[in-house]
């Protein structure tokens, strides 16, 4: 609007200036015609600041039988994230720690997480079958399902873990019951 009247108000000076009289037809007088100049406004675009998303995973001691919760980070632009959703990363991230001098994934090397489904508030966990090639003893057992369900249960949209195994639910999970939705499990924890 203001260059709007800004251009106006110039060519009304320059009306004014040149008068409505009548021209002298021998004389030609050149006048300068008004310059106006328009200045482009600046358009600031301010790019979207990236957004995290966080994640919490359940890893073990290296050489202690208890789990620690570690929280982490994702750009909820990573492809991964966005096919999968938060739970499933999550879950395939436990599988495929990494881990270091510290903590470790309790998931043994080469087991596969095969399919989650979340129905009603309860996580449907399907596991390749070489979990079973580990033996694992109960209280081990029950350190990678800790593991498995509490990474979970953090999640808003569940409360409950089933835990199945190449698409078999299973009511123990070597030694450990799990024939009714395992909720978070808390005695996994060093003391304080």
């Amino acid at each position: 609007m203001k260059k709007f009247l800004a251009v106006a108000m110039v060519l009304v000076l320059a009306l004014g200036f040149t008068g409505c009289g009548k021209k002298n037809e021998d004389q030609v007088v050149e006048k300068e015609k008004p310059t106006v100049e328009v200045k482009e406004e600046e358009v600031v675009v301010e790019e979207e600041a990236e957004k995290t998303v966080n994640y919490v995973l359940y890893l073990k001691y290296k050489n202690e039988p208890f789990l620690v919760d570690y929280m982490y980070e994702v750009s909820s632009k990573d492809n991964d994230l966005e096919e999968m959703g938060v739970e499933r990363y999550s879950l395939e991230r436990l599988f495929d720690f990494p881990g270091d001098d510290m903590m470790v994934t309790p998931v043994p090397e080469g087991v596969k997480v095969l399919g989650l489904t979340i129905e009603n508030m309860t996580a449907k966990v399907d596991i390749s079958s070489n979990i079973f090639d580990s033996k694992l003893s109960k209280e081990e057992g029950k350190i990678l399902l800790s593991s498995i369900v509490n990474t979970l249960v953090i999640h808003e949209t569940i409360d409950n873990v089933e835990i199945y195994v190449d698409g078999n639910k299973l009511d123990e999970f070597f030694g450990n019951s799990v024939s009714a939705p395992v909720e978070f499990i808390g005695d996994v924890f060093p003391e304080k």
